[in-house]
């Protein structure tokens, strides 16, 4: 039987990787074995499964009926829902929106241990379901950020995990204080992206399983914020300190 069927979503969702760490690694990596040592997670688990086919996903659209929370039990349970609430969304061209609370699709990869819960799936043109993921900023970006362009990569590349084959995804940029203000960016997933999805889960993992050390980040600003402050043993020294070393050492 396939480990899918065997891990229950609860077990596999405790020890799995969001996929916003994925995309925290390109804002500094040093978050992710911080993480680890605050206990927001534990050990990853890897699942061997087979690939989620048409044929297996209609089986669960006759106890769906319409669009409503199913408790699913196993891996293989939430994949079939997400795929389920996809296809009936697609029939009645609609978007599905995950909320608070309200959970109708997830991003599954169980061989590289990765869960996400994207904000919504665009599938009002009754063909492809279309990720949408939307950032708030206090100003709009001159340009597309790589942790951003990854995270929004890895949700398509879950719809693909679920046989569907969508064209491209979309990160969408809003102004804080004027949601209305909005700016939309095209991810394609092309094979250097898909490249780059595989090679930062494998050292995301190894970073959880203490395989690897990270590497700090060369911007002291991103510290000044971040919830693990002065207990960060990577933090990277700032330029004002430099200066007080170097002058202690002449």
């Amino acid at each position: 039987m396939s480990s899918l069927r065997r891990t229950t979503f609860l077990e596999f969702q405790k020890h799995s990787v969001p996929v916003h760490m994925l995309a925290e690694y390109w804002y500094c990596a040093a978050q992710i074995p911080n993480r680890r040592l605050q206990g927001d997670i534990e050990t990853p688990t890897l699942l061997e499964g087979r690939e989620i086919h048409e044929s297996d996903a209609r089986n669960i659209l006759v106890k769906l009926g319409r669009l409503r929370r199913v408790k699913a039990k196993t891996v293989f349970d939430m994949m079939l829902l997400s795929y389920g609430n996809i296809i009936l969304a697609l029939q009645r061209k609609a978007i599905l929106a995950n909320a608070e609370g309200r959970t109708l699709f997830v991003t599954i990869l169980p061989e590289l241990g990765i869960l996400g819960k994207p904000d919504r799936v665009d599938c009002s043109d009754g063909v492809t379901p279309i990720i949408i993921e939307t950032k708030t900023r206090d100003e709009l970006p001159r340009r597309i950020w790589p942790d951003h362009e990854l995270q929004v990569a890895t949700y398509v590349l879950g719809l693909e995990r679920l046989s569907f084959h969508p064209t491209h995804g979309v990160l969408e940029y809003a102004i804080r204080s004027d949601p209305s203000k909005r700016r939309r960016h095209t991810i394609l997933l092309k094979d250097q992206l898909r490249e780059k999805i595989l090679s930062t889960a494998k050292t995301v993992v190894n970073l959880l399983l203490e395989k690897e050390e990270p590497i700090p980040t060369k911007n002291p600003r991103k510290c000044v914020k971040c919830r693990f402050g002065e207990s960060c043993r990577w933090k990277p020294i700032a330029d004002m300190d430099l200066e007080k070393i170097t002058g202690l050492q002449d």
